[in-house]
């Protein structure tokens, strides 16, 4: 009877450790992140770059910039960039230098823009080459400034995502993909401002 416990035993703990390694195996790639210097970026007081630990394997990787809505920081929306970057995506979380004003949040949108490229030519990133297409996120003032860039900039930004947009003033050279949400409770940045 001892002899056959033991190689229960064994089997078990085989199996276990199988298991773990193939549940490992199978989890979506992890997310690394890095803080950028900001000096250089006009409109952003400071940024952090999430990507997928995975890059190396990957190419023509999508990136987009990303803030928070009047008064808010880069730390407010880690909640969103972790899981896109999780979703093989690169995403720059930026905070506007002035994060009052729809001006500023274009500023640094467009800043956020200008991170994305300096790192994808900088061969001391680990972006570095990695990027295909450009894109943008906000919410509430910051909404409204990702339609507003995405109108000035045409076919430099391909997708556009406004959250509870407020005061967007869109133009006719708007080609961006865009997603608007908008809540018909919201007071601040009601329903009709996405329209």
């Amino acid at each position: 009877d001892a002899g056959k416990i033991i190689p229960r035993r064994l089997l078990a703990f085989l199996l276990a450790a199988f298991m773990i390694f193939a549940l490992a195996a199978c989890e979506p790639s992890g997310v690394s992140h890095y803080d950028v210097s900001t000096g250089w970026f006009d409109g952003v007081s400071s940024a952090r770059v999430f990507y997928p630990t995975n890059i190396n394997e990957l190419n023509e990787v999508g990136a987009t910039t990303l803030s928070s809505g009047m008064g808010g920081t880069k730390e407010g929306m880690y909640w969103l960039a972790e899981p896109l970057a999780q979703s093989d995506m690169v995403v720059v979380a930026v905070s506007a230098s002035d994060n009052m004003t729809v001006g500023g949040y274009e500023r640094s949108h467009k800043g956020g823009l200008d991170i994305l490229e300096s790192e994808n030519t900088d061969s001391r990133s680990p972006i570095y080459g990695k990027l295909g297409n450009r894109g943008i996120i906000g919410y509430s003032k910051s909404g409204g400034a990702v339609i507003n860039v995405a109108s000035e900039l045409g076919d430099e930004v391909t997708t556009c995502v406004a959250l509870a947009p407020w005061n967007p003033r869109p133009r006719s050279s708007h080609k961006a993909a865009t997603m608007i949400l908008t809540g018909t409770l919201d007071a601040i940045a009601p329903a009709y401002m996405g329209s």
